[in-house]
């Protein structure tokens, strides 16, 4: 009978132990993935895709075997790199041939390429394409020109335009412009921010309405009052984010167009409400469980020296529980910062910084799911969309390791007082 208790306890011991090596190897999996999906983002060079003028160079010059990317390129036309070695070729001097500009699509592309610069003064300017070749093949190895790459000849060559993402250019560039723009661009921090704010400005709304119902619910509401409040409070919680966004498109959007008479009902302030209101039930629920785990005897000690309720629940109770109802709150603005589809709908989609509360946005999670199904898997917009995720992920782990530093914290604070 003893061994057979025995053996069971061990059976169940053993269950529960695969169990949580099956939940922590499962997402250890998932953050594995999606860091080995983003570190591509930084360390491959992508091809940059053009339709009509290409670099070409003479078959002999070999540096159409290598690849340059935009900055060195245009660097090259403009003068600032005047010799092949530069570009990891032989030595020698560049000549810059154009006749691209003679054309108003040619025109364009040099005025994008060149970003402000002016074409190298030394640069050998042709009426056609034909002439151009010409010129290069003359020159042979130490010309490179623009031209439309069905005119391409014999004996030219096109070589590789290439661009990877850097970390700074990643994290603190200006300008979210995925294909079909070319060249697209990769930098997040107008997402990054646009995350961060709505997330500020739902704490905003959610902190007050979110503690002061826990409050209300805790240490003035009738208890039968309470029966009642906190289940649909919480079932508040369990609303599909499809709906929320749903109400934000019928209702907050035309309100917000007729009451500040802006153009569009769908930004930043739209969003920012209705993540406010969906964090108010978790921030409400666990700060209330919160307040009622503090020790009865805190609030007879404080009776019995005078106090009265409302200065009993300020000055004691809160203070007692504050290690909790901090936690809700940074559980309650993390599930703000993860949110994807009511912000997707709301938000307005623009990725730009917002300088004004009626801008729309896009937040990391929206660019996440609008822009996944576009990406080719493996190329630099599929990477560069999974380093969003470990952005939103990082940022969501330092939520939740300020909530875990500031609940141990102020435990340890009520304990030394207690």
């Amino acid at each position: 009978m003893n061994m057979s208790r025995k053996f069971k306890e061990k059976s169940i011991r053993n269950i529960f132990l695969v169990l949580s090596i099956t939940a922590i190897a499962t997402l250890a999996g998932i953050a594995f993935f999606l860091f080995k999906e983003a570190i591509p983002t930084f360390t491959k060079k992508y091809p940059v895709s053009i339709h009509i003028y290409v670099p070409v160079v003479h078959r002999e010059n070999q540096i159409w075997k290598k690849s340059i990317n935009r900055e060195k390129l245009k660097d090259v036309f403009s003068g600032r790199i005047t010799n092949w070695d530069e570009l990891g070729g032989e030595p020698g001097k560049i000549n810059v041939i154009s006749y691209a500009e003679n054309t108003p699509e040619g025109k364009r592309w040099i005025e994008e390429l060149l970003e402000g610069d002016t074409l190298a003064p030394d640069a050998v300017k042709v009426d056609s394409a034909r002439e151009m070749s010409r010129t290069i093949i003359r020159n042979r190895e130490n010309s490179i020109g623009f031209m439309e790459r069905e005119e391409i000849g014999r004996g030219l060559k096109e070589f590789q335009l290439v661009t990877r993402v850097g970390i700074t250019g990643f994290l603190f560039g200006r300008d979210w412009y995925p294909p079909p723009n070319e060249p697209p661009s990769f930098q997040t921090l107008p997402i990054v921010l646009a995350s961060i704010i709505v997330t500020f400005f739902s704490a905003v709304i959610a902190i007050p309405l979110g503690v002061g119902s826990a409050i209300y619910m805790s240490e003035i509401a009738h208890p039968k009052t309470n029966e009642v409040l906190k289940p649909v409070i919480e079932l508040f919680a369990a609303l599909p984010s499809v709906i929320i966004g749903f109400f934000g498109m019928v209702v907050v959007a035309p309100f917000l167009q007729r009451r500040f008479g802006i153009p569009n009902g769908l930004n930043l302030t739209n969003a920012s409400v209705l993540l406010a209101f969906m964090a108010v039930p978790t921030i409400a629920s666990v700060s209330e469980d919160a307040l009622r785990a503090v020790p009865p005897g805190l609030k007879e000690a404080s009776y019995a020296l005078g106090a009265t309720n409302w200065e009993t629940t300020w000055r004691v109770v809160f203070p007692a529980a504050l290690s909790g109802i901090s936690s809700a709150v940074i559980l309650g603005l993390a599930r703000s910062m993860g949110e994807t589809m009511v912000v997707l709908m709301v938000a307005g989609g623009a990725a730009m910084i917002p300088t004004s509360l009626f801008d729309p946005v896009r937040p990391m999670t929206a660019a996440i799911a609008a822009e996944m199904g576009e990406a080719p898997r493996g190329g630099m917009h599929y990477h560069a969309l999974f380093a969003i995720g470990v952005t939103l992920f990082i940022l969501t782990f330092c939520f939740n390791l300020l909530a875990d530093f500031i609940s141990k914290r102020y435990r340890e604070a009520g304990e030394r007082a207690a």
